[in-house]
């Protein structure tokens, strides 16, 4: 498992260090075989591979997935200590919402509408052609275009959303976010943790062109080494939160080993003496 290390949060030749790691893979790979850029038709396609030209996607993102209390605001300025890292809060789960649209559309076997209209077959048809089509269905049936989105279009749009909110800086800086929300319980159902969480991943992939992901908490899951998390919980919502905690801590770990060269894992007292 990789783990990053460093005795002193703003030692220089740690920070020089931590920015080689980043942006020496940064520069190599992507993530692996699994991200691809999604575009609206050939066109679209030929600018996203053009090294010059407008890109749906931010180029390069690093993103800080972290449980609270674990140390991410000082991982995030140790980034931005980097010249040409901007990474920041995500301001309210700015992307929650649409890694549900994400989530939902991904699991479905097949959506409602593909019962009467198959959308795969003209999800770049022209606007005549839609128009035929709802008004061929539109008699008879009732909101003809419920659920017709396909996949590619929610990751085009989020993509998108991301370049306005955070990569509008161009290819030559890494932007990215922090968060503590992405964690068992919480954001990540307690019951499919881990089956979240890969999407949830699977989404970070296709997010930017290429991707990085460090992985924050503590040591340990325990009680006694999260105070700041179990302060103020009664005893019966502790156990839940400690199991909670735990089952993080295994899934985080399970994924560094899956990806090496995309997920790092952190420990919050590596970065302090």
């Amino acid at each position: 498992m990789q783990v990053v290390r460093w005795s002193y949060i703003n030692n220089a030749a740690i920070m020089r260090f931590l920015a080689a790691i980043l942006i020496l893979s940064l520069s190599i790979t992507a993530f692996g075989s699994g991200i691809r850029p999604v575009a609206t038709g050939r066109t679209a396609h030929r600018a996203l591979s053009r090294p010059s030209g407008t890109r749906l996607a931010a180029n390069k993102c690093v993103f800080v997935l972290a449980t609270a209390h674990s140390g991410s605001n000082a991982l995030m300025d140790a980034l931005n200590q980097i010249p040409n890292y901007l990474i920041r809060g995500e301001n309210w789960a700015a992307h929650l919402n649409l890694f549900h649209a994400y989530q939902r559309l991904s699991t479905l076997p097949r959506a409602p509408g593909q019962s009467y209209i198959n959308w795969a077959e003209h999800r770049h048809a022209s606007f005549q052609t839609v128009k035929s089509l709802y008004e061929g269905q539109a008699s008879s049936r009732n909101l003809p275009f419920f659920t017709e989105f396909q996949i590619d279009r929610v990751i085009i749009a989020t993509r998108l959303y991301y370049n306005v909110l955070y990569g509008r800086y161009g290819d030559g800086v890494v932007s990215g976010f922090k968060e503590i929300r992405y964690v068992c319980g919480i954001s990540l159902d307690s019951n499919k943790c881990e089956e979240h969480f890969s999407q949830f991943l699977a989404f970070l992939r296709r997010l930017c062109i290429h991707v990085k992901v460090l992985l924050l908490t503590r040591s340990l899951h325990t009680y006694y080494a999260n105070p700041g998390i179990f302060e103020g919980l009664a005893e019966s919502l502790r156990q839940k939160t400690e199991k909670d905690l735990e089952k993080t801590h295994e899934v985080y770990d399970a994924f560094v080993e899956r990806y090496p060269e995309v997920v790092f894992r952190v420990h919050t007292e590596d970065m302090f003496d």
